[in-house]
């Protein structure tokens, strides 16, 4: 294949995460591309690292690790896009990964929806008046409603 513009490509195809769960057995399988994966329980958070290579065409290409994680009861899991710790702020700062992991660390006990308030609030007042530069997704996954909403 020729890719006239190489380099465009591969930025806008840099990170991807994708998992799937097998909820009778709590297993999960997951692959990432620059993209982690986040499991939070009771306190204690593990961080997933994912394969140090884009999505798309890249000078070295290699299969994505397929990762199996056992879940537990009370997990929290969350994938996400780099556009949230990636925003600047007014002061043009970076919000930072560690900032990012701290949210979702300390609001883990809150239901899906009130940590989706707070996520979105904290977005909202650290960027300002300055432009969204990025997506930003984030995913969570409370495996305890999970197993409610697939069991019914």
């Amino acid at each position: 294949f020729f890719y006239p513009d190489f380099n465009i490509l591969t930025v806008k195809m840099r990170t991807a995460a994708i998992c799937a769960i097998n909820i009778s057995n709590l297993e999960m399988q997951y692959a990432g591309a620059n993209s982690p994966l986040i499991i939070i329980n009771n306190n204690d958070m593990s961080i997933i690292k994912p394969d140090k290579q884009p999505v798309s065409v890249f000078v070295i290409e290699k299969p994505f690790t397929n990762h199996r994680i056992k879940l537990k009861k009370d997990d929290r899991i969350y994938m996400f896009s780099d556009g949230y710790k990636d925003q600047f702020n007014e002061k043009n700062q970076r919000f930072k990964t560690s900032k990012f992991y701290n949210i979702l660390e300390s609001n883990q006990e809150l239901n899906m929806s009130d940590q989706k308030k707070i996520l979105e609030e904290t977005f909202s007042k650290w960027k300002g008046k300055q432009e969204q530069i990025d997506d930003v997704i984030v995913v969570g996954i409370d495996i305890n409603s999970y197993q409610k909403t697939v069991s019914s």
